[in-house]
């Protein structure tokens, strides 16, 4: 059962820290996008 619960808190943190990643960019082409056109 403990196996079961380490897998999903390392699902759980990839998931986030994918996230956190794809967060970072959008970010980063949305600052792109308002230079350009400003």
């Amino acid at each position: 059962m403990s196996d079961i619960k380490s897998y999903q808190r390392l699902l759980a943190v990839q998931a986030l820290y994918e996230f956190t990643i794809n967060k970072r960019g959008i970010d980063d082409s949305f600052d792109e996008l308002l230079s350009t056109h400003c």
